[in-house]
């Protein structure tokens, strides 16, 4: 199995949509969503891991029209992100 890291740099990549499954509810994953918004600039400043969530095309309609939807998916990812770094060592303690 990936980590949570890896495989969502590949699914962001468009290298491979496997094993990306939605964030929210579990569905295969589709979208990348960006949790803040890159806006219309195209900029890539926000394309980092704690930013990025995999949805299904439903999903992600709902998190751009409802802003507590994509709060909670923020902490979700946030979750994610720390779990990884716990298995992987970097996170001794929060």
């Amino acid at each position: 199995m990936q980590s949570y890291t890896k495989k969502y740099m590949v699914f962001y990549n468009k290298l491979s949509t496997n094993d990306c499954d939605c964030d929210l509810c579990g569905n295969q994953g589709t979208d990348i969503h960006h949790i803040q918004n890159k806006g219309s600039g195209g900029s890539k400043c926000l394309d980092y891991i704690e930013n990025l969530a995999c949805l299904d095309r439903s999903c992600h309609d709902l998190c751009h029209n409802d802003s507590k939807t994509n709060l909670k998916l923020k902490l979700i990812i946030l979750d994610k992100v720390k779990e990884q770094l716990k298995v992987n060592g970097l996170l001794r303690r929060i």
